[in-house]
Parts: structure tokens; sequence; C-alpha cells
């Protein structure tokens, strides 16, 4: 199962500084464009995140995974927002 949503990030410009971020993290997500999973191109800063395990996990774990990637990411995002200001 693939569960995903997708998110402003304003911090990460292209989708290479996102997922470099992500992987730095060690968090089990994958970064996607908007369009889908061969798409390089996001809409601004909107990137499609979800969770990178799919067979042979638990589906509360694959959805569990990607709600705390996201809520890592908004944290960051949110902080980062608030030094800048």
């Amino acid at each position: 199962m693939r569960a995903s949503v997708h998110v402003d990030l304003p911090q990460f410009r292209t989708k290479r500084e996102l997922e470099e971020y992500v992987n730095s993290k060690g968090w089990p997500i994958d970064v996607r464009g908007t369009r889908g999973e061969n798409d390089e191109e996001c809409v601004g800063t909107i990137y499609d995140i979800s969770n990178k395990e799919r067979l042979g996990s638990d589906c509360n774990a694959q959805i569990k995974a990607m709600v705390d990637g996201v809520a890592s990411l908004l944290t960051y995002r949110n902080n980062v927002s608030v030094e800048i200001l």
C-alpha cells in the first residue's frame, strides 16, 4: 500500500534537495513530484510524500511512517519559517 500527501515545503527549492535531507535523517519516506513517480518537476515547492516500504510490511506501519515523516517535515518547515522571520 502507498499512502501519500502533498506538502508545501518552501525551504527546499528542488526535489533533490528534499530527498537528500530526508535521506540524511534516515526517514522511511519517499519524495516524488506532484505528478507521479517519474516526475522530476514539482509544482512550486509542493512535493508528494509517501511511505517507502510497501510489500511485506504492515499497513498500519506504512501509514504511520508516512504520517511521522510528514509531521517531521512540517515541524522543520515551521521552525525554519520562525527563524527567517
